[in-house]
């Protein structure tokens, strides 16, 4: 994602903290969320695992990001990594569900981000 904003990074005001299951800032969020979901899309897995927080917090160390079970509540909207990272992932896997009938790759999502208006008005998930 750096190296595609440089400049106009969004802006990544975690001021509260982040956590995979947290409301954060949006820009937050985003540059969060981008940063769980990388690991997915590079070994091709919906699992994402925490070997540090999770077993401490959750008692488990992988979440399944395709379904968001398990121990973590996740809130509704953008302002919150792990969905940033589930929707991020629903776009790239080929599992499509009854809500989910969009797959696409890697290639074409990084192409979205890098094209788009790099004008600092890609601040968020939303944006994108």
């Amino acid at each position: 994602m750096y190296k595609v904003f440089e400049e106009d990074y969004p802006p990544n005001d975690c001021s509260q903290g982040h956590y995979m299951n947290g409301i954060s800032e949006p820009g937050c969020a985003w540059t969060e969320g981008w940063a769980h979901f990388m690991p997915l899309a590079v070994f091709d897995d919906k699992y994402y695992t925490d070997t540090t927080y999770f077993p401490r917090v959750f008692g488990t160390d992988t979440i399944n990001l395709e379904t968001r079970n398990g121990k973590l509540n996740f809130p509704d909207g953008d302002s919150c990594e792990g969905n940033v990272a589930a929707s991020l992932w629903d776009i790239y896997d080929d599992h499509d569900e009854m809500y989910d009938r969009l797959t696409d790759n890697f290639n074409n999502i990084w192409h979205v981000l890098k094209e788009q208006d790099q004008t600092g008005n890609e601040g968020n998930f939303s944006d994108f």
